[in-house]
């Protein structure tokens, strides 16, 4: 049995695949989303049993389920490969039996393999960050750049590199947000010394565990005669401006970390994307 492209969706009962007493299957490529239980389901509760197996699974998408891919009892020669989870309640891949063998994606992505130690995510890879710095925002302005976090990443900080010191600073401060603009944390109001070419690591206020993978935001603000300008790339504003935009300012006119709104405004696009990560 071969199940390929298929796209499952709605389920408000039961599961997406649900094999029994299966031998030879292969299920790839498929999209099963708004599952109610699991989304790949093998059993046996047959006595004697006939067990599934020599099963493939892999190259599907399960977005919004109970449960990813289990098996719950008798199962052999199941072969798990690299599938896409997101908003999975229970576990992505569950199995029981023997001779059974998960793969978990190995390719670390390409900013980090060169991310500074302790990066989680970054906005680019950082070889590719300018020697010259990019414009400055304007002062009580949140620059929003998107960053690609994974599930359950827990992100305690924010850092930033810098291109020039601030001038007349008389507060600063870090944020992280969802792809709709809404605030998940902030770190303090911060006014230190931030030189030329050094980074600043802010902590948020509590950690955030990532509840999907997916583009989330972190932004700076500043409020100060002329803000501290950061180190980054000058990219196309047509190309970062695609949905959904990657870079850009969102709230004006912020004094102070709690001015920050629960949920932000349609982002400006800007071209000049600032080299950050989060920790």
């Amino acid at each position: 049995m071969t199940a390929l492209g298929n796209i499952i969706a709605g389920t408000a009962v039961g599961r997406g695949f649900r094999l029994y007493r299966t031998e030879r299957a292969t299920i790839n490529g498929n999209t099963l989303r708004n599952i109610f239980s699991d989304a790949i389901y093998g059993f046996d509760t047959a006595s004697p049993t006939t067990p599934c197996r020599y099963i493939t699974i892999a190259g599907n998408t399960i977005h919004t389920a109970g449960g990813g891919i289990k098996s719950v009892e008798n199962s052999d020669y199941w072969t798990v490969g690299v599938n896409t989870f997101a908003g999975v309640t229970g576990a992505d891949v569950t199995l029981v039996g023997a001779n059974n063998k998960v793969f978990a994606p190995t390719a670390t992505p390409a900013n980090l393999q060169y991310a500074p130690t302790g990066a989680l995510a970054t906005t680019m890879d950082r070889r590719t960050v300018g020697g010259s710095s990019i414009a400055t925002v304007a002062s009580g302005t949140m620059r929003m750049t998107a960053v690609w976090l994974a599930k359950g990443t827990v992100v305690t900080s924010v850092t930033y590199l810098a291109g020039a010191a601030a001038a007349g600073l008389t507060n600063r401060w870090f944020a992280l947000f969802d792809l709709a603009k809404n605030l998940l944390r902030t770190t303090a109001d911060n006014t230190a010394t931030w030189a030329a070419g050094a980074t600043l690591t802010l902590p948020l206020a509590s950690t955030y565990t990532v509840p999907a993978d997916g583009l989330y935001y972190i932004g700076i603000c500043e409020v100060a005669t002329t803000t501290t300008a950061l180190r980054g790339i000058v990219a196309s504003g047509n190309a970062v401006g695609i949905s959904p935009p990657l870079n850009g300012d969102g709230s004006t006119g912020l004094t102070n970390a709690a001015s920050t709104p629960a949920t932000g405004p349609a982002i400006t696009v800007s071209g000049n994307l600032p080299y950050a990560y989060v920790s």
